[in-house]
């Protein structure tokens, strides 16, 4: 657990209040190149089922929120370093079958609602706010889209760029 959530526990137990943990949709469904970042998003999935199933005893509640591709500061950054940035956030958006990058605000309130009494019989849940990523299309777009190879030549010449 971590050191927030375990100081938080006794006064969360009194109040029977809730944990929501961040995760990543790709703690789910994979994707090149991020073993490192997968495996402990896929870790924090698990902790939350396990100490959800050990507060639960005493109304605490306990989930994890998954999201996909959601325009964040890290995407404009990433689309500046870009050599192309409208093929970067086209690629981006192609992840969701929503055909768009999530908004904070969207996540956000995924996370008031798992708070909220609303969710009061809720708990050991992650909650995948991705506009569909999960169904497949990260695996296919990189293993069969012919872009893939333009990509990683952008990429490299972002990189000579910097």
């Amino acid at each position: 657990m971590n050191f927030t959530g375990k100081y938080a526990i006794p006064y969360l137990r009194k109040t029977k209040g809730s944990i929501i943990n961040m995760s990543s949709i790709i703690s789910k469904i994979g994707q090149e190149q991020t073993a490192g970042y997968s495996s402990t998003k896929g870790g924090i999935n698990s902790m939350t089922q396990t100490i959800a199933i050990e507060e639960a005893r005493y109304g605490v509640r306990v989930n994890a929120i998954c999201p996909g591709h959601i325009m964040t500061e890290i995407v404009y950054k990433e689309m500046e370093r870009n050599a192309d940035p409208q093929a970067y956030l086209d690629r981006c958006n192609h992840y969701s079958w929503m055909g768009r990058g999530g908004e904070p605000e969207e996540v956000g309130t995924a996370a008031l609602f798992l708070a909220s009494s609303w969710a009061s019989y809720i708990t050991g849940v992650t909650l995948n706010v991705s506009g569909g990523m999960e169904f497949g299309t990260i695996p296919k777009y990189y293993a069969f889209d012919e872009s893939n190879a333009k990509m990683k030549e952008m990429a490299q010449a972002g990189d000579e760029n910097r």
